[in-house]
């Protein structure tokens, strides 16, 4: 598990290394045009782990048996050091609008969690505001911060809640006293929750269309 100092460790690292980076001519060109999220957020990825590289961390990807990468990673790299090992981490770039951004599958996370392979999910979120030309770098356990997702499982994707993140967050992060076994039981009541919200609209969605159905047969 990452510890909360360490955490601020780590932004604080990227924290200036993004902040250069996002007054250049070359990233302001690539915000002003079209798509511009997606490509940058593959780029903010690719630049996140090649600077941690450089500060004597080692990034590595999740592969198959045979050690090929793996297409759909519950991960976007694993962050190790010599006493930080296989730290799953996900790097979402976001800019001055607020969403609900994808942080990874549920139930991936919940078998993870239940076979006791992770004891924390890492969120590594670059935020860049366009009319203020201000960038955030924060470093995060999303097991921390359960209050600020949700979860669709239709799609079977935890979300985060990027307004009541940065709330939340304010200006140095969040320090829990909560422990493993709480934050899974929270991730595991999350999703009993918007499972029987989703079975509810599905019901009520089937129904409809029954009805519709019926309507049709009867002309």
């Amino acid at each position: 598990m990452i510890s909360y100092k360490f955490q601020k460790k780590l932004e604080k690292i990227l924290q200036p290394k993004m902040t250069e980076y996002f007054n250049t001519k070359d990233a302001k060109k690539l915000l002003a045009g079209k798509e511009s999220g997606h490509i940058m957020g593959t780029i903010i990825e690719e630049m996140c782990g090649d600077l941690l590289k450089e500060e004597g961390f080692t990034i590595t990807y999740e592969v198959d048996s045979k050690g090929v990468p793996l297409k759909r990673a519950h991960s976007d790299f694993l962050l190790q050091s010599k006493d930080l090992v296989n730290n799953k981490t996900n790097v979402k770039f976001g800019s001055e609008n607020h969403g609900l951004p994808n942080v990874c599958a549920i139930n991936r996370m919940m078998d993870a969690l239940i076979d006791d392979r992770i004891d924390g999910y890492y969120l590594l979120k670059v935020k860049y505001n366009r009319k203020e030309n201000k960038t955030n770098v924060y470093f995060v356990d999303i097991l921390d911060y359960t209050d600020c997702i949700t979860a669709d499982v239709g799609t079977g994707q935890i979300m985060l809640k990027e307004k009541k993140f940065y709330e939340v967050y304010g200006k140095s992060g969040r320090k829990t006293d909560l422990s493993l076994t709480e934050k899974k039981i929270k991730i595991f009541e999350l999703y009993d929750k918007q499972s029987e919200e989703h079975i509810k609209r599905r019901v009520e969605q089937r129904e409809k269309r029954r009805e519709q159905l019926e309507e049709i047969r009867s002309k």
